[in-house]
Formats: C-alpha cells, sequence, structure tokens
C-alpha cells in the first residue's frame, strides 16, 4: 500500500473550471480521474484536498466525494488522519482487467460482425477516422476519446450498458499501463492499426475473425505487464 511521502505535497497543476450549474463533485473526480490516469498525478504522489479544493475554488466537501469516487475506482488510497495517495499500479488488477475485457469485447466484436447495423458502420468508422486525426495532430487527449468512442460503440449498438461499465472500469487499470507504455516506448499508433483490423473483419462479418482482432488488440500490452511484474519500477505496487 503506498504512504504519503514527507515531501510537501504537489499542487494541482492547473485551475480546475467548474461550471456552477453542475454538480461540482462530479466535476473534480473527471479532472482528477484524468490527470491520475494520464500519469500527471504519479503513482504514490500524495494529494492535497486543500490544494484542490484552491484550484476548484469550492469548499473540501465536493473534494472528498470526489475522492470517494476515485477511492472506489482504486485509482487513489486514502488513509484516515495520514491522507490522499495516488494508488500504484496493481499488476494482479490490470491481469483482471485484461482478462475482463477479453471476455467481454472479444465477445461483442463478434456479435457486431454477426449484426453489423448500417449506423454501427457509420459510427466505427467516424471514431477511426478521429483517431487517426488526433494522432496527426499529436493532440493526445482527443486520441483518447476516440479510442474510447470506437470501443464503446460496439456496445451501444446493442445497448449493453451494464457490461460496457465493467469495461470502462477495467479500461481505467490499464490505461496508466498504457500511459507508461506509451512514454517508455514511444509509440502511440498501434491502437489505429488494430482498430482497423476489428473494423475490418467486422466489416467482413466474420465473427471468428472479429473476436480474435479484438484478443490481439487488447493483449498487445501484456508483454509490457508483464516486464512491469518482473520490475521494481517505482509506480508499481510490490508483491
Amino acid at each position: 500500500m503506498p504512504r504519503p511521502s514527507n515531501s510537501r505535497v504537489a499542487p494541482f497543476r492547473a485551475p480546475i473550471p467548474i461550471d456552477r450549474t453542475l454538480p461540482t463533485s462530479g466535476q473534480i473526480y473527471r479532472a482528477l480521474r484524468k490527470s491520475i490516469v494520464s500519469l500527471a498525478y504519479e503513482p504514490g504522489e500524495p494529494i492535497s484536498e486543500v490544494e484542490i479544493a484552491a484550484a476548484a475554488e469550492v469548499s473540501r466537501t465536493p473534494v472528498r466525494e470526489a475522492l470517494g469516487r476515485l477511492q472506489e475506482d482504486r485509482l487513489v488510497v486514502i488513509l484516515p488522519s495520514r491522507g490522499t495517495v495516488v494508488s500504484l499500479i496493481s499488476v494482479p488488477i490490470v491481469r483482471q482487467a485484461l482478462r475482463l475485457r477479453r471476455l467481454l469485447e472479444g465477445d461483442v466484436a463478434a456479435e457486431c460482425a454477426l449484426a453489423l447495423s448500417d449506423a454501427l458502420a457509420v459510427e466505427i468508422d467516424a471514431a477511426l477516422a478521429d483517431h487517426r486525426g488526433a494522432l496527426a495532430r499529436g493532440d493526445i487527449e482527443a486520441g483518447y476519446i476516440a479510442d474510447e468512442r470506437f470501443h464503446q460503440a460496439l456496445f451501444d449498438a446493442f445497448n449493453l450498458d451494464l457490461l460496457w461499465s465493467n469495461v470502462s472500469q477495467a479500461r481505467l487499470q490499464m490505461e496508466r499501463v498504457h500511459n507508461l507504455m506509451v512514454r517508455e516506448l514511444r509509440s502511440r499508433d498501434s491502437a489505429v492499426v488494430f482498430h482497423a483490423r476489428i473494423r475490418d473483419a467486422i466489416f467482413a462479418r466474420d465473427p471468428a475473425r472479429a473476436r480474435q482482432a479484438m484478443i490481439e488488440h487488447i493483449d498487445a500490452s501484456s508483454d509490457f505487464v508483464d516486464a512491469l511484474q518482473r520490475s521494481s519500477h517505482r509506480y508499481v505496487a510490490q508483491p
């Protein structure tokens, strides 16, 4: 379990814009989640309620609510009377996330190949085009949004909201690993290549090929996860 360090807690990286017509805690939650997943807040780093409240110009109550949600997501650890820290990456949890995604997304990709609609075909191509455009511009955030749009479209086509909710949680566990892999291996374009293969298999109405293409996409980070487990990387929880 990560513990707060003795170093000064770093302030939040930038002001958090708050729309006063919307629930405050949800906006803070999304801003913090984005910073944690992108590794702007590093695993093991302390988080200050006071600094976040100041950045959002709000009281500490919605900040506590946001941190509570992040703890449910396994992205932070709240230690009573000692503070909050960003959770270290847990390789066993990441492996569970990989397994869940293989099962659910592989199955849904096959289902899409069996029952491809015109609307789904348009959405798949639009998401793929957005992703390629974001990469060409070097827009990391837009690329992530397009990536998620591609995967979610397959679930939305069959109104599989509950299954997508589980996949979204699994993606949260994997995204920090993905961003660390990109940082260390300097590659961001592999997801688009895999998406194109999945798209072609679905459009060919080949369920076995679509399932396999999706599984290969999800497994693309497996070697890096194995390497993390063997390493003593400071971001990774040690057994």
